[in-house]
């Protein structure tokens, strides 16, 4: 059985979003055994660049040039089907980008299994901070593998870009990851960016590496230095990737 109750709260939708993938990882749907797969998916990049926008495409196809800057983090869950009788439900968390909330954003680290970081094409700060932040928490709060997305985003306003896109396709190869542009106001990219995800979770992501945006075959492969700062072999690496 599954918890049906209707949340009323960001925490009790994630309380249920759990549950449910404990209670049923194997589900019947019409007769046929599915297997479902929670993943957790987290959304990271400065203020504005517009990962509420984002969610708000993927999840309801609606766009509002007037949402609300995101405060503490917010939740979404979207269960998708991926043939071959595999569901995922992606339990997707809304970060806020102000500096003033980035320690309570480490709290969602330990549940990602996917972290996508947002930038805003118009805006090469929000580019530069993706590179001189938001990677390293990655690098000091996640697994090692972690599926890394790279969103340049408001690919509609490509005549103000200012972060250009050969930036961001070097970014993501560099640190193994996805990269698409997109636009959540013209809604382009934003569903091949989660079948993409989807993909890679289930380990069929070679139908989609040829894509022109994808961020390259590398496997993302973060090595975090322990406190005794130890030398890392990088024939060691290499062979791991």
């Amino acid at each position: 059985l599954l918890v049906t109750h209707e949340a009323t709260s960001d925490f009790e939708a994630a309380l249920i979003a759990f549950l449910n993938l404990q209670l049923a990882p194997r589900i019947t749907r019409h007769g046929v055994l599915v297997e479902v797969y929670g993943e957790g998916i987290l959304l990271l990049g400065e203020s504005g660049v517009g990962k509420s926008c984002i969610i708000s495409r993927y999840m309801k196809d609606n766009f509002s040039s007037d949402m609300p800057s995101t405060t503490g983090a917010c939740f979404n869950s979207k269960e998708v089907s991926f043939g071959n009788n595999k569901c995922i439900n992606f339990e997707i968390w809304d970060t806020a980008g102000q500096e003033r909330y980035r320690s309570l954003t480490k709290v969602f680290y330990k549940s990602a299994n996917v972290c996508i970081l947002v930038y805003d094409i118009t805006r090469k700060e929000s580019f530069d901070e993706l590179k001189e932040y938001w990677i390293d928490e990655i690098k000091e709060n996640t697994n090692a593998d972690t599926i890394l997305a790279v969103i340049g985003n408001k690919s509609d306003l490509y005549e103000l870009e200012e972060a250009k896109k050969k930036e961001g396709t070097e970014f993501a190869k560099e640190i193994g990851a996805i990269f698409k542009l997109a636009s959540a106001k013209k809604n382009i990219g934003i569903e091949e960016l989660f079948e993409t995800i989807g993909k890679k979770i289930l380990g069929t992501v070679e139908d989609v590496e040829n894509q022109e945006d994808n961020g390259g075959e590398q496997k993302h492969k973060l090595v975090k230095e322990n406190k005794e700062k130890e030398k890392i072999d990088i024939n060691d690496i290499n062979r791991n990737t």
